[in-house]
């Protein structure tokens, strides 16, 4: 893979292992935060989604060791409950309880598992509708992880830039963006990569922006 097949991939999978996503467990959760919210509709149960924005929590180090311990300790029970079940993989059919305990494993894992998790809530949609997810899931990719063609821009972070970014990642309000391209741009920054990336209109923001953590030094 170079630059431009990786601008235009519509495989989430291969994108994953190009850049090595493994070794930031932290974005890697963001992802999976995304791809979660994305199915969030057919996902089991209420506390599914509950589970999900507790592991944004995880990803940015701020649940508590106890609550950890809790969904841990949950999910190894009901899968232990549901051990001669012969899937393991996320799947509709399987039953609410079993779905949740396995969506558990995978948000709460220590080595959470980034290379099949696309593949496993694409298979939740019809199959008609697999590939839109696949392509959602890539621009989600391009959205965390940056162009590891590409080298790591370096640029000053005044004190209104940090101010606009830590706003941006504390409240998910991505429609300014364009805001802090402006701020960037003010303060010096010229790289085209960073400043289309806010401004895309098109473009798919999450929590783990690869801008955004820069800025805040996230790593």
């Amino acid at each position: 893979m170079n630059s431009d097949e990786w601008i235009n991939c519509i495989e989430p999978h291969s994108m994953l292992v190009e850049c090595n996503a493994r070794r930031n467990k932290r974005k890697v959760r963001h992802y999976f935060v995304a791809c979660c919210l994305k199915a969030r509709k057919r996902l089991p149960s209420s506390m599914a989604l509950e589970l999900i924005s507790e592991c944004g929590l995880y990803a940015d180090g701020v649940l508590s060791a106890k609550r950890l311990k809790e969904i841990r300790v949950k999910y190894e029970n009901e899968l232990d409950f549901f051990n001669k079940r012969t899937s393991n993989r996320i799947t509709a059919s399987l039953g609410d309880r079993y779905t949740t305990a396995l969506l558990c494993k995978r948000l709460f894992t220590n080595d959470p598992p980034a290379y099949n998790f696309s593949t496993e809530i694409a298979w939740l949609f019809p199959e008609p509708q697999r590939k839109s997810v696949f392509k959602w899931q890539s621009n989600v990719v391009r959205e965390i992880f940056p162009n590891p063609f590409q080298s790591v821009p370096v640029f000053r972070k005044g004190r209104d830039v940090i101010a606009i970014a830590e706003g941006i990642y504390s409240s998910s309000q991505f429609d300014t963006m364009p805001i802090l391209a402006d701020a960037l741009e003010d303060a010096g920054c010229n790289n085209e990569h960073i400043l289309t990336h806010c401004r895309n209109p098109h473009a798919v923001h999450v929590r783990g922006c690869w801008v955004v953590d820069l800025v805040l030094g996230k790593s």
